[in-house]
């Protein structure tokens, strides 16, 4: 997370007087930040005021690059608590923009509500696929084709970056999809 979350209303005044003079922000999350209360509807916000968010299933920190002048990073310190730091010299600002980028291309956007990751037929199958489920029997609750279904099933395993059926099924009870 940016930071504790009681200062995420601090985080997205910074995002909103950004936004107004037209800077770009773009951010990557961990995966782990969306348990925390009131994360995702604070990553819906600065989504919705035009800041870029993605979600990395594993990483340390929680990094901003605005315009690719300034980064921003917050991680967790000892004692459980958040430490900040500010880059902006020419030099420290390229190191890191060069690992964001590369951290940027695997993330994932962040979506503006957990269901919207999903198709609602992709998550219906997902949810009866988690439940133990076979194939066939999905098939027919569905009222839909093996075939069709194996196509839900490759969409949501793309959607969801995984490369198993038990992964996607991992990553939407992450998402919390999966009732």
């Amino acid at each position: 997370m940016p930071t504790a979350p009681d200062r995420l209303d601090e985080v997205e005044e910074w995002y909103q007087e950004l936004r107004a003079i037209g800077v770009t922000v773009r951010t990557v999350y961990p995966e782990a930040a969306l348990k925390l209360p009131g994360a995702a509807a604070h990553m819906e916000r600065a989504t919705a005021m035009g800041v870029r968010c993605r979600l990395l299933p594993t990483h340390p920190v929680f990094t901003a690059v605005i315009d690719r002048h300034t980064v921003f990073m917050a991680m967790e310190s000892g004692a459980g608590g958040i430490g900040e730091q500010v880059f902006r010299t020419p030099a420290g600002v390229a190191l890191l923009v060069e690992a964001f980028e590369r951290s940027w291309g695997s993330a994932r956007e962040f979506p503006a509500g957990p269901t919207a990751v999903l198709t609602g037929p992709q998550l219906t199958a997902v949810q009866l696929m988690s439940s133990g489920m076979k194939d066939d029997k999905i098939a027919r609750v569905m009222k839909i084709s093996p075939r069709t279904l194996s196509r839900l099933v490759a969409g949501a395993m793309d959607t969801l970056g995984a490369i198993s059926r038990f992964e996607a099924g991992a990553k939407a009870q992450e998402l919390g999809l999966l009732r």
